[in-house]
């Protein structure tokens, strides 16, 4: 919105509040600054203010107080958040996949019978030494798909692989908001205190079996791309590394590209060089 007030497009913005249009205060005064210059009207509905009549006097006042009140919110919504992990009770209204909430109790899941041989499916493919890759491959090839209709890739396969909750327990607080005015989510890495509540749900895969999948998660990592056998590997894979990165050379056959010729004095290197 603001590149097109500064292209000329726009002759007035009409919000329901200030605190719509931006809850720091330092960042609304820069965009007041840049609707003032292109002679753009700004109406907040609630607040009174209507910069056309000059009712923007208190505007900078409304700003602190709007910044105010959104990290005093995300203070009191945490703390909440924190009682229902302490009381082992989940706080995410959305269902993993493979799971439904129960008709008799919105909080308790139950297992859903379409999606959860899918999830079985992953693990016994893991299970059976296929990669991630190779799953990928043979669920679009039987069409199967997410629960949004969209198709099972590396990063979906994976959040499966690695989600406790699959075994009937729940790890809380995984992630949380960083800061209340940007609302973006961070993943968890010791920065809060997580909680393991055991037995709140039906499971779908046994805890040794997802215990063992984490172990083998963890030695095919460090084993590189010759863990994976979907991938086009030789002797020399994971063999040669750069001296500078640090990084595996990778094989790569390139046509249709000119022949070059290099002068006697230059060494060609890898990426790097």
């Amino acid at each position: 919105m603001i590149d097109e007030v500064r292209e000329g497009n726009i002759e007035a913005c009409i919000i329901k509040d200030m605190s719509r249009f931006g809850r720091d205060y330092l960042q609304v005064g820069t965009y007041m600054e840049v609707l003032r210059k292109n002679d753009t009207r700004l109406i907040a509905l609630n607040d009174n203010v209507d910069t056309l009549k000059g009712d923007d006097e208190f505007t900078p006042f409304r700003n602190i107080m709007n910044e105010w009140y959104a990290r005093d919110t995300s203070k009191k919504v945490r703390s909440a958040f924190q009682a229902k992990n302490l009381a082992g009770k989940h706080t995410s209204s959305a269902v993993p996949y493979g799971s439904l909430k129960s008709e008799e109790n919105k909080d308790q899941w139950v297992v859903d019978p379409v999606a959860a041989p899918i999830v079985k499916r992953i693990f016994q493919n893991f299970l059976d030494g296929k990669s991630r890759l190779e799953t990928e491959r043979e669920f679009a090839a039987a069409g199967i798909t997410t629960r949004e209709g969209c198709r099972w890739v590396d990063s979906n396969i994976k959040s499966v692989l690695t989600n406790v909750t699959y075994t009937g327990n729940l790890l809380l607080q995984k992630e949380f908001i960083a800061d209340p005015l940007t609302k973006k989510r961070k993943k968890n890495h010791g920065e809060l205190p997580q909680y393991y509540v055991p037995d709140t749900h039906e499971a779908i895969i046994d805890k040794a079996t997802f215990d063992w999948v984490q172990s083998e998660i963890a030695r095919r990592k460090e084993l590189g791309p010759l863990a994976n056998k979907a991938l086009n590997t030789c002797f020399l894979t994971g063999r040669i590394k750069c001296g500078y990165c640090g990084l595996s050379y990778m094989h790569s056959q390139r046509q249709n590209r000119a022949k070059r010729t290099l002068r006697p004095d230059i060494v060609e290197t890898g990426s790097c060089g």
